[in-house]
């Protein structure tokens, strides 16, 4: 774990933007009001800035709710350049199609959640599953999480995180 001060986020934004690469989970934690989602803010600009890397936003606000299906369904939505988006109802048909469009875009993604800290246990260990088996097949999907402390006891010990103070 890395303790950052939000006087370092050049810092921080190079070494997530660096982290990406890697296709993992990213966290971002911190104490209500220590800047987590002005910082993601700003880190999505410049990622989508520099046109290297595909960035997607979870958009789900029961937290508690969402499952890997939810997040799939987000990149799906984000990636796809259909104007009308037809996500299947089968997990498995969804990550198919997630893949072949992963293909066409040929970029790395990022998938950006906010108030992570909410989400279950299960669904940040099914994330982790799929990003792994992607990175496996030769794909590259990262997601940045941003939440509160206990965000860093849920996710995986292979994920990356930092805190803002």
């Amino acid at each position: 774990m890395h303790d950052i001060k939000l006087d370092e986020h050049q810092h921080l934004t190079k070494k997530i933007r660096q982290d990406l690469r890697l296709s993992k989970i990213i966290a971002v934690s911190g104490p209500i009001g220590a800047g987590k989602t002005s910082f993601l803010k700003q880190l999505k600009q410049n990622i989508k800035q520099e046109n290297e890397t595909l960035v997607c936003k979870s958009l789900a606000i029961e937290k508690s709710k969402v499952k890997l299906s939810t997040l799939i369904t987000a990149l799906l939505y984000d990636l796809s350049q259909e104007e009308t988006v037809k996500i299947p109802s089968n997990l498995e048909q969804s990550k198919k199609k997630l893949k072949k469009l992963m293909v066409q875009l040929n970029k790395p993604v990022v998938l950006f959640v906010d108030d992570a800290h909410d989400i279950n246990k299960k669904t940040f260990i099914d994330l982790q599953v799929f990003i792994e088996s992607l990175k496996d097949e030769g794909y590259v999907l990262s997601a940045v999480l941003a939440g509160q402390s206990d965000l860093l006891e849920k996710i995986s010990d292979k994920s990356i995180s930092y805190t803002l103070n």
